[in-house]
């Protein structure tokens, strides 16, 4: 009988380590997910503070709107999948554009990026710190307000 307690107790010991190991693992697993998403979080809204943009010119002529906007922070805009241009009259909803390069409709196209009056240098494809980026998009009738949303939420406005 006293060997059937041994045993028993040698099991339970065995289980409870078991068992501590297990919660333990998933605490740290759970601890460092936690860290990471929150140094994600972190990075992605110093990206923000430090985005800048504003809307540099812009043009109504044939049915399409050309914007030029100013990278005047400093972080770079690399991806543009997730830029949007909202172009309104004043008087209805505004119209929402995507970037699209595979012609999609409707949606705003990449017409450039130029430092200056010079067609960019450095980091060819994506928006550096004082370049300027010209987007193009369709549309007919009165413009009186535009907005571009980079895809970090910074935001550029202008009512003409």
């Amino acid at each position: 009988m006293a060997v059937g307690e041994l045993i028993g107790a040698a099991i339970g010991a065995m289980l409870l380590i078991y068992i501590a190991y297990v919660l333990v693992g998933g605490m740290l697993t759970t601890v460092e997910t936690a860290t990471l998403t929150q140094t994600e979080v972190t990075h992605l809204q110093d990206d923000r503070l430090h985005t800048m943009l504003e809307i540099a010119g812009h043009s109504l002529e044939n049915g399409t709107v050309d914007v030029s906007v100013k990278n005047s922070g400093s972080v770079v805009i690399g991806n543009f999948t997730h830029m949007d241009l909202y172009v309104g009259d004043g008087a209805t909803i505004p119209l929402l554009y995507h970037h699209s390069s595979s012609g999609e409709v409707p949606a705003w196209s990449l017409q450039g990026i130029y430092l200056g009056a010079e067609p960019e240098r450095v980091h060819i494809g994506a928006l550096d710190p004082g370049e300027t980026l010209v987007m193009t998009a369709p549309y007919s009738g009165e413009l009186h307000w535009i907005k571009v949303v980079a895809g970090n939420g910074a935001t550029a406005e202008l009512v003409v």
